[in-house]
């Protein structure tokens, strides 16, 4: 299995952009897929720089309905001609980030053009094996836990301005022998609430490898603490913590998880 940070927020390489975003690569199984595509087609140039053919891609999963994380699929269908872009039904959500002082649109860029490529698009409501030993999971509420709801990001109902539940949210996981990953794009409804998730619908609560934005970024250092008690019903040999998850949270899983938490930039990768 190889993993591959193929674009988020930070970069220790100057051949190796960044921007505020995610796109994960993931080797497993004889398939090959992209998780996520970050906000533009920076990704592309990264990709070419780190040995990835962009034209064998598989499948495309998108994790939601966000601009970071969507926005450069125009781009790689342009590359691309055979991979399946896997979503959630309800992605297209109109979404919106609010402050004191404005709200902006951040759902995806494209939701205008999408049927003009809609035959590579497949939409799931439900968790779904796309291959053998690789889940698209979602429904990550369903285990009974708390859903964290931001005010920061809402949707449109009607004319109301509501708490984003991020119904549409999905992770990746992938077995391959001996090893077990998990890929988050977000984790907006809660890292805890997700793997409890995985756990019930799946079985699985071991892990080689846990990757990707946890949202916690401007959370409490007792949130995060909460969170790192709720971690502690499953085991992980290393976290890959990157894009939403916060310098302070990287830092407090560090202190509980020793030596077991590396930041997951762009260009950065493992192997097993």
């Amino acid at each position: 299995m190889k993993i591959i940070n193929v674009i988020e927020n930070k970069s220790h390489d100057q051949q190796i952009l960044c921007e505020h975003g995610l796109s994960t690569y993931l080797e497993v199984n004889n398939k090959a897929v992209l998780f996520d595509v970050g906000q533009s087609d920076k990704f592309i140039h990264n990709a070419h720089a780190l040995g990835i053919d962009l034209k064998n891609i598989d499948y495309v999963i998108l994790s939601h309905g966000h601009y970071d994380h969507t926005g450069g699929l125009p781009s790689f269908l342009k590359i691309n001609s055979k991979a399946k872009v896997i979503m959630h039904t309800d992605a297209f959500k109109e979404r919106f980030s609010r402050s004191a002082n404005m709200i902006k649109s951040n759902g995806i860029p494209w939701k205008e053009e999408w049927k003009t490529f809609a035959d590579r698009i497949q939409f799931i409501d439900k968790t779904v094996e796309l291959f053998t030993d690789f889940w698209v999971v979602t429904n990550l509420t369903s285990a009974g836990q708390t859903p964290i709801l931001n005010q920061r990001l809402v949707y449109k109902n009607e004319n109301e301005y509501m708490p984003d539940p991020f119904e549409d949210e999905v992770v990746v996981v992938a077995k391959e022998n001996d090893h077990t990953a998990l890929l988050s794009g977000c984790a907006h409804n809660g890292i805890v609430n997700i793997t409890e998730t995985i756990k019930s619908q799946l079985g699985i609560d071991q892990y080689s490898f846990i990757g990707g934005g946890l949202h916690l970024n401007g959370r409490s250092e007792e949130e995060i603490k909460n969170v790192i008690e709720g971690l502690k019903t499953i085991r992980v040999d290393q976290w890959g913590l990157n894009h939403c998850t916060g310098d302070e949270a990287i830092t407090l899983f560090e202190q509980f998880f020793h030596h077991k938490v590396i930041t997951f930039n762009s260009g950065a990768r493992i192997e097993f």
